[in-house]
């Protein structure tokens, strides 16, 4: 895992950072609450921290940020973790640091796939692009069984179902789904704001279907999402 400080070297009496091509890792995800009392200490005297989060925010946050801030140009950085992050509200600042600085070129998504012992959670793999280019689009590889992959499967990425999707933006939440998928989870959402008699008055035939889910969901877990798409998607 890279270290929080520069790597700074000596040469002929000047001190010049080095940056990294690539970094690779699985950073911890720890809620504040649940932060060591030394490591609040160090993250309440931290500049980057007090910048961009608070106390609100998870430990994987300040690793993802001060990773791109190692990188040089055109550097990658490969991360496993958790996907929670790429849409709630206090990561907001995280997601348009992101996107100000590079591109997502390829994610992996595991969903709920046991892939560490006693940990329940909805993993992805991601490869960000340190860049000022912006890209249109991101490779979307969608894990499509239940058990553990074996490497195999992995190496070939035949365990996988690939689809393209378009890229994030800032302020606002990051789904992993198609363009259409995302078009409907909006319409979705509108007819959420909207009042039931309002949503009956409605002549389109896609409002009336999005008029049945309302009646029964009004707010989204991110659990709940994904049901939903998948439900679209089929």
């Amino acid at each position: 895992m890279v270290s929080f400080y520069k790597t700074n070297i000596p040469i002929n009496g000047i001190v010049l950072f080095i940056g990294f091509d690539v970094i690779i890792g699985n950073p911890p995800y720890i809620r504040w609450k649940n932060i060591e009392p030394e490591l609040k200490a160090e993250l309440a005297n931290n500049a980057l921290w007090n910048k961009y989060f608070n106390s609100l925010c998870d430990y994987l946050f300040i690793f993802i940020l001060k990773s791109i801030e190692h990188l040089e140009d055109n550097g990658e950085l490969i991360f496993i973790c958790t996907e929670y992050w790429m849409n709630t509200t206090h990561s907001v600042t995280l997601r348009n640091y992101m996107c100000a600085n590079g591109y997502f070129s390829e994610i992996y998504h595991f969903k709920e796939t046991p892939l560490f012992e006693k940990v329940t959670a909805s993993f992805i793999i991601f490869k960000f692009v340190k860049s000022k280019k912006k890209k249109e689009n991101i490779t979307l590889y969608r894990y499509k069984y239940n058990g553990l992959p074996d490497k195999v499967n992995l190496f070939n990425r035949s365990c996988f179902d690939i689809v393209i999707i378009p890229h994030f933006k800032e302020n606002s939440k990051w789904i992993l789904a198609t363009k259409d998928v995302q078009i409907k989870l909006n319409k979705f959402e509108y007819s959420c704001t909207k009042t039931a008699s309002d949503l009956f008055l409605e002549k389109d035939a896609d409002t009336v279907v999005y008029a049945e889910f309302e009646l029964i969901a009004i707010t989204l877990t991110a659990a709940t999402t994904a049901i939903i798409i998948k439900h679209i998607s089929e």
